[in-house]
Parts: C-alpha cells; sequence; structure tokens
C-alpha cells in the first residue's frame, strides 16, 4: 500500500532540554511508546523498555543503580533522550548492529524525533574546493529509526526547506535529489552549506525532509505442516504460499510466492525491497534451522518469487511430516516524508 504524506511537521525544541520533537507525528510508522509510572532504577527502566519495545538498549557509561524518575508514556526515543538529558549523556547508536547505549557527555545540539526516527547533526566540516578555491561547510546528518522495522531506501540528501546562520542571514545549500538504498538501521547524508562568513558562529537553524520508503514491520510466516501443497498463509492482506518441494540433482528446492494487495511503490532495477526476507527450514526434531545452500528471488508488481535450496545431506524432504517453515517478508510498503528541524549547530 503506497502511502505518502507531503508537508512538513512543525517541531520544536522543549525550554530548557535537548530533545526536539514533533507535536503531533502523522507517521504511517508509529512510535513505540513506553510507560514508566514511578521512579525505578536505570537497569529496570532499560527492561521495562526492552519488554514494551522489544528493543534491547544498554547501559554503557551509566551506573545500572541510578535511580530515574517517573515518565509516564513517552515515545522511545523521547524517554531515551530524557534520560541523556537527565544523567549528563547521550546516546550512542549503531545502526550495523542495533546496538543502543548511553555514553558519557551531553549532546551538544538537540536531535530532531519524528515518530519512530531519530535526526541528529553528526559532524561539520570546513572544506576548501581544490578546483574552484570556494570555501563551505559540510553538514553531515545521522538518520536512525527503531531497529524494529526495515528502511529499504531514503534521499541520500535531504531537501532544504530552510537554513539560516546566528546572525540571521539565509544559507544556500546544494542539492541533489538521488535515492540511495538502505543497509542496517541508520543512514547518513551530507548537506554541503554556502554563504557562511567569518563572523558567523552556528547554523541557527536547518530544517528540510527525506523521502523514506519503508515497511511497519516484517511478518513472520509459519508453516507447521508440509504434507500437502501448495499452502497459504495470510497476514495484514499478505499472502504467502509454499508452492512446491522439488529433488534437483544434488539439492530440495522449496518454491514460495509472497503476494500483496497493491504494488509497492517503483523501484529502479538495481534496487530491491527484499533484502530483509528470510527463510528457516526447521527439522522434525526442532534443532537449529538447516543452512539454506543458495537462494533465488525476484519481485514483479505485486508478487515475489524465491526458490530456496537444501543440501540433500543435510535434508531428506522425501516423507515431509514433521518439517516446518518460519519465512519473513516485509508487511506493505509505505513511502513518505520524514521532516526535522536542528538548531544551533556549532561551526569549527
Amino acid at each position: 500500500m503506497l502511502l505518502r504524506l507531503i508537508g512538513v511537521l512543525g517541531v520544536f525544541l522543549a525550554p530548557g532540554s535537548l530533545i526536539g520533537f514533533s507535536a503531533e507525528p502523522l507517521f504511517p510508522i508509529l512510535a513505540t511508546t513506553v510507560t514508566v509510572e514511578k521512579p525505578t532504577t536505570l537497569s529496570e527502566l532499560l527492561k521495562r523498555v526492552e519488554n514494551q519495545s522489544g528493543l534491547k538498549v544498554e547501559v554503557g557509561t551509566l551506573d545500572a543503580d541510578a535511580v530515574v524518575p517517573a515518565a509516564g508514556k513517552k515515545p522511545f526515543w523521547e524517554l531515551l533522550e530524557s534520560v541523556a538529558a537527565t544523567t549528563n549523556t547521550h546516546l550512542a547508536i549503531n545502526g550495523a548492529s542495533k546496538s543502543i547505549a548511553f555514553a558519557a557527555g551531553r549532546s551538544a545540539t538537540a536531535a530532531s524525533l519524528e515518530g519512530p526516527f531519530r535526526i541528529s547533526n553528526k559532524s561539520i566540516t570546513a572544506k576548501i574546493d581544490g578546483v574552484t578555491g570556494q570555501s563551505g561547510y559540510v553538514v553531515a546528518l545521522d538518520v536512525h529509526w527503531e531497529p524494529r522495522f526495515p528502511v529499504f531506501r531514503m534521499d541520500a540528501q535531504p531537501r532544504i526547506t530552510s537554513a539560516k546562520d546566528d546572525l540571521g542571514n539565509a544559507l544556500r545549500v546544494r542539492e541533489t535529489s538521488v535515492k540511495t538504498a538502505i543497509t542496517g538501521y541508520s543512514h547518513t547524508a551530507e548537506v554541503r552549506v554556502e554563504g557562511l562568513t567569518r563572523k558567523a558562529g552556528a547554523v541557527a537553524a536547518l530544517a528540510g525532509e527525506f523521502t523514506v520508503t519503508a515497511s511497519p514491520k516484517m511478518l513472520a510466516f509459519a508453516f507447521d505442516d508440509l504434507s500437502t501443497l501448495p499452502v497459504t498463509k495470510q497476514l495484514d492482506g499478505v499472502k504467502a504460499t509454499i508452492t512446491k518441494v522439488l529433488k534437483r540433482e544434488e539439492v530440495w528446492e522449496i518454491q514460495l510466492t509472497v503476494e500483496y494487495p497493491n504494488p509497492p511503490p517503483a523501484f529502479e532495477s538495481f534496487e530491491s525491497w527484499t533484502n530483509h526476507n528470510t527463510f528457516q527450514l526447521v527439522p522434525p526434531n526442532k534443532r537449529a534451522g538447516v543452512v539454506i545452500v543458495n537462494s533465488d528471488i525476484t519481485s514483479n508488481d505485486r508478487v515475489i518469487t524465491a526458490a530456496y535450496r537444501f543440501s540433500q545431506k543435510a535434508v531428506d524432504l522425501a516423507n515431509r511430516k514433521g518439517w516446518s517453515i518460519v519465512c519473513e517478508s516485509p508487511a506493505p510498503l509505505v513511502e513518505f516524508s520524514l521532516p526535522f528541524r536542528l538548531k544551533d549547530l556549532k561551526l569549527p
């Protein structure tokens, strides 16, 4: 299902706080909310975060027994930022490993919190063009999201809607319209800012938006009986079907189709929205799944067709009784605008 949200949401910076967030997030993917009704230790709070969100956050440099105040019901990132603000720490996030931890020292600037997304200033670097001799600054932005849903692509560089220095002067930004494929759960984008003079001490405001293509979640289809084929399971309007089990030379091949109610947003030939798909063949003894030898996955309009192959030495599917399959495929994709607004980015 294609859902496009147009327009930039209002973002504000709470007085005396390092938390910037939208008053009314309108994303098709909602933020996880966590409820902390009474003061508790940091370790207990993070256990509650994991239990309610499924996301693990490490104590990092903080004292696990430190008492944190009641927070009520808050979105995931807002809760973590509030803990960081009260403990003089900042969030250290690794999008590749999905790790989130608290590290010593407060962030120099507030992150922009937008639904399940967090946009922050990674760095500002002064650069001189070796050919033209023109100088400028490159602002690197880190985009993170709750590592529970896949993002497939995003603008390589955001569209900037407003940029001013601390003297009130409007700044120029070089823009491109290229999209980039996403791996992991983070994206770093660079914005080249021009028009800053020696008198300027900061980029006072930088606002813009990314176009994001993502899925709200991965759907897990469980096939417990392979004795009669084809067999179909349906979740959130998506149908997954095990169509055939074939014996080919030295491998067993299992064929699968996943059918969506509507076509996804248009992808270029070099782009993919199936890179998060998984397939696990579980033997009758329910021990670890069998290793896949190789696989082919293609997508055409609204249907994914896949073939997974397993060594005959490891698998005997002549009698399929007791064997089961668990496969994951994304829920219907959504495409939307992700706005951000950052303030007071100090220049080097």
